[in-house]
């Protein structure tokens, strides 16, 4: 079964790791090329671009500039880089050996500079979203850049297994469905609101896919059926809701745990 996650905007850029080409990202060279063509873009640029802050756009300017220039930096493993809410709820540190050798084979994140990456590939901190609209190889977006080569891949990887869709809409929507074969289960987290309504939260919903993907790890799950056992942090399957190809797990507003 494989695992889809997005990336996350925070980072945790401490404990670098030792630089090995074995660990490079499968797309290594596709990324090295987006990054020259970043290079070009000034702070002023990367803001209308990216529709970010000017501090961030520096902050990114000086990662490209220094990347396309082949400054020596610091990489890191992803699944311990990324930091959000979703990454919260994996919580990676306290995994076991046996989770991460599991979550190396089973889990990818999709990413607008990598495409696709290993939970250990070795990367460096960016920020990059798959919905930039930025002309690559005559691409118009990094949607056209990628939905060939990440759709292949996963075809060819993980040719005959489920896929567990807890990747967001922004970062799902790079796959083109119609040249995968694999049943594609998609999971939502639903939350109860003051009115008594079940709606979907972002921060809360993001931690819950960061949740379900730990769930998965750690038991080693092989089948989507056996999602539907899936009870952290108050939530529980709504079998109403449910379809073969959507799991909708609800949670009442009066849990105490958050």
């Amino acid at each position: 079964m494989l695992i889809l996650l997005s990336p996350a905007k925070r980072l945790v850029e401490t404990a670098p790791v030792d630089f090995n080409a074995s660990d490079l990202p499968k797309f290594f060279e596709d990324a090295q090329h987006i990054e020259r063509v970043l290079a070009g873009f000034s702070p002023n640029q990367l803001m209308k671009l990216q529709n970010i802050s000017l501090s961030l756009a520096e902050q990114n300017y000086e990662r490209n500039t220094s990347r396309y220039n082949n400054t020596q930096q610091l990489l890191y493993q992803a699944l311990f880089m990324f930091s959000g809410d979703a990454y919260l709820g994996l919580d990676a540190n306290t995994l076991s050996t046996k989770a991460i050798d599991f979550a190396q084979k089973h889990l990818r994140i999709l990413s607008g500079l990598y495409g696709i990456l290993r939970p250990l590939d070795h990367i460096a901190p960016y920020r990059l979203e798959m919905a930039t609209k930025i002309s690559v190889d005559g691409h118009k977006g990094l949607y056209a850049f990628w939905q060939e080569k990440i759709t292949s891949y996963i075809a060819k990887e993980f040719e005959g297994m489920p896929i567990v869709n807890l990747a967001s809409g922004e970062y799902s929507k790079v796959l083109n469905r119609k040249k995968l074969t694999n049943e594609i289960v998609e999971v939502t987290f639903k939350d109860q609101n003051a009115k008594g309504d079940y709606k979907v939260m972002s921060f809360h919903a993001k931690k819950a896919r960061g949740m379900m993907a730990r769930f998965i790890i750690e038991n080693q799950l092989t089948s989507p059926k056996d999602l539907t056992h899936f009870n952290a942090a108050g939530y529980h399957i709504s079998q109403d809701e449910c379809s073969p190809s959507n799991l909708v797990f609800l949670r009442h507003h009066n849990y105490t745990g958050l």
